[in-house]
Formats: structure tokens, sequence, C-alpha cells
């Protein structure tokens, strides 16, 4: 139950993030993890794109191709 609960924290957090402002994946993962040290960011990112992925697949996010660059923004309501 706490992993669930940890996880929708999670959710949300990068939620806000989507809804300030359109961010590249790395974006988001340098918000949500500022101090990350350089040998953690691969696990890291691929926490962030499983979150991004659950948010693009429940329509809560979008994402969008620009030039070659993948950027993430939150659905508007």
């Amino acid at each position: 139950e706490r992993t669930k609960e940890k996880r929708v924290k999670r959710l949300l957090k990068i939620l806000r993030y989507l809804e300030k402002e359109s961010l590249t994946p790395y974006e988001v993962l340098t918000r949500f993890f500022p101090h990350l040290p350089d040998k953690r960011i691969r696990q890291a990112m691929a926490e962030i794109l499983g979150q991004i992925d659950m948010l693009v697949e429940t329509e809560r996010a979008i994402e969008k191709v620009d030039n070659g660059i993948v950027r993430i923004t939150a659905a508007t309501t």
C-alpha cells in the first residue's frame, strides 16, 4: 500500500511540473532529482520514463515531437 502511495505522489509531482511547462524527459529528471550523481542517471531516467508513460497512457499527459525532440506536457481537461 505504501508503494502505491509513493507511486501516486511521484506521478502527481511530475504532473505539476508538466502543468507549468512542456519538458523533455531529461528536464523532468533534473527537476525531480536535482542532486543526482551521474552514476545513477540511467536508473533514474528509467523511473522517470515509466512515470511519464503512465501519465500518457492515462491521458493525463501528452507527448509531442518537435524537430526530433520529445516534449511532454500536461493534458488539458
